[in-house]
């Protein structure tokens, strides 16, 4: 199912609608991610929409966070996803069990979109995603 959000104001204006849920938690919403804009299959939007949200959901629910930023940036074939927060991370071993939905979606999410991701934890959590891009 599509994000009404998407339908509406395409994959880079539901990323930035996102910030309705942070600002009600007190949580600051930055977004560097002009380059969503080139993205045009339908999936993998999709896909990119529910990585960003459930990384987000994530940040709300456990980093007491103040602060959550999202850059996306072509790079040749790929696009760089950096989302970050500077919460007080969580244990690692979660990570690498998959044991919470929403750690396990995001990393089946990816794998689905043939990416590689990375969880960086200082100062905060930081995922690094890189998807190939065959068409934009």
């Amino acid at each position: 199912m599509t994000p009404v959000a998407m339908d509406i104001s395409g994959l880079l204006g539901a990323v930035e609608d996102l910030d309705y849920q942070l600002a009600s938690e007190g949580i600051t919403y930055e977004v560097n991610a002009d380059d969503l804009e080139y993205i045009t299959d339908k999936q993998l939007s999709i896909n990119l929409f529910r990585i960003i949200q459930e990384s987000i959901n994530n940040t709300i629910k456990y980093a007491d966070a103040s602060i959550v930023s999202v850059s996306a940036k072509l790079d040749g074939n790929d696009l760089i996803l950096d989302i970050k927060d500077n919460g007080i991370g969580f244990d690692s071993i979660l990570w690498e069990q998959s044991e919470t939905i929403g750690l396990s979606g995001i990393k089946s999410r990816v794998e689905y979109l043939n990416g590689s991701i990375q969880l960086r934890q200082n100062q905060g959590t930081q995922y690094f995603i890189t998807i190939p891009i065959n068409k934009v």
